[in-house]
């Protein structure tokens, strides 16, 4: 007989147990999945509770922190307050010139020291050699805002600045980049600076090891220095801006180099990002240039013809220029001409330079209440202070500093 239908009996009478088996084994997955799902519940919610601790805690500390830094930060002004008010009363005594003995007072902060000393020598050296220039061929200039404080009040670099800004007449400026146009060793470098939509002019050496150059605030003779024509001049800057931001889609270059540079420029230190300037095909900058100085030129003989500006050298005043960069709102355009001219000397760090006529109204235009210690003192910087650390950068600023009064 064959052994299959036994087999196939036994299979029948166990299939129900068999059944039974299978469903009670699915009961206990679920059961124990019913479980773990449970606990992943309660685990879930530990976490989020925990989190929510968490979350608390740090934005506890968080406020504390800032309530920590709010209250230290007015312990430091009460403190400056009292410093400044006990050193006033001390060094002042029963002087009578008050505005005399601040300027004293600013005069004893100590000088920079190292690498940053280093540079302000280089940089006064190059502006020595800029006055000759300017001298030698009857071109007028200013010294003008922290370098005519500095020569004012200390007659060398104030300890934490690290430029020189001086003001020159557009007849003078343009004199002196035709001079200027094909010399070996020195250059009036022109850049359009998208950050402050602003053209920049600079005076500096042609060698890339220097970095240091001179802001020249181009200015423009003026009618008058009446309260409304200042205002109208802010409102013609500010539409200026307003329209360069409304083309800039159409600057394929200037978005793509934000200090964009004039054909006959080299290279010059710039702050932000650095200048790219090897990246730039400069007849192909002039391409865009060209459009960029439309809007300025538009600008400007819209202030001619409203009399906001002049082209006489008889003027009663002068008009800082449209294309300066406007981060002061509050500081006027407009000065009085007898103020300015005739230049007068003023010594720095052992040079002698021209100063403004009238320097101390110039500088009550400016920095009310002068002299003082910036809030913004430890973060006045025009470039990246990584250069001085360059040993060809730093051996070039010190033989050019040291050479001088040559």
């Amino acid at each position: 007989m064959s052994p299959f239908p036994d087999a196939i009996r036994r299979i029948v009478a166990h299939r129900p147990a068999s059944k039974r088996s299978l469903n009670q084994f699915a009961e206990e997955v679920r059961h124990d999945n019913d479980r773990i799902l449970q606990r992943l519940d309660a685990l879930e919610q530990e976490q989020a509770r925990r989190f929510d601790h968490t979350w608390t805690i740090e934005m506890d500390s968080r406020h504390d922190a800032t309530h920590q830094s709010e209250q230290l930060q007015q312990t430091l002004d009460s403190f400056d307050i009292r410093a400044m008010a006990y050193l006033q009363q001390l060094y002042y005594g029963t002087r009578d010139d008050r505005h005399e003995a601040s300027i004293d007072l600013f005069a004893t902060v100590p000088a920079a020291t190292g690498p940053q000393r280093i540079f302000q020598l280089a940089l006064a050296k190059l502006m020595h050699i800029l006055d000759s220039i300017c001298s030698e061929h009857g071109i007028r200039y200013w010294l003008c805002w922290g370098a005519l404080l500095a020569g004012r009040t200390r007659q060398s670099s104030i300890p934490w600045d690290d430029d020189i800004d001086i003001c020159m007449l557009r007849e003078d400026l343009d004199r002196l980049r035709s001079l200027l146009a094909d010399d070996e060793d020195y250059q009036v470098s022109v850049v359009y600076d998208r950050y402050v939509l602003c053209k920049q002019y600079r005076f500096s050496a042609r060698d890339v090891n220097n970095p240091c150059f001179i802001d020249l605030c181009v200015f423009d003779w003026a009618p008058s220095t009446e309260p409304g024509h200042d205002r109208d001049l802010k409102t013609l800057r500010y539409r200026l801006m307003d329209e360069l931001n409304q083309h800039m889609h159409e600057f394929r270059l200037w978005n793509q180099y934000p200090y964009l540079f004039a054909k006959g420029s080299d290279d010059v230190v710039q702050q932000i990002g650095g200048s790219r300037f090897e990246e730039q095909d400069l007849d192909a900058n002039m391409e865009e240039i060209k459009q960029i100085d439309s809007i300025f030129d538009k600008y400007r003989a819209e202030a001619l013809q409203r009399h906001l500006i002049s082209d006489s050298p008889h003027s009663a005043a002068v008009s800082y220029g449209l294309e300066n960069i406007m981060d002061v709102p509050s500081r006027t355009m407009l000065f009085p001409a007898d103020a300015v001219f005739p230049t007068t000397p003023m010594m720095f760090e052992g040079y002698t330079l021209q100063a403004p006529h009238d320097c101390d109204y110039i500088l009550d235009q400016c920095y009310p209440g002068w002299p003082y210690l910036p809030t913004n003192m430890f973060r006045h910087r025009h470039f990246n202070e990584q250069l001085l650390q360059n040993p060809a950068v730093h051996e070039t600023l010190r033989d050019f500093g040291s050479s001088h009064n040559e």
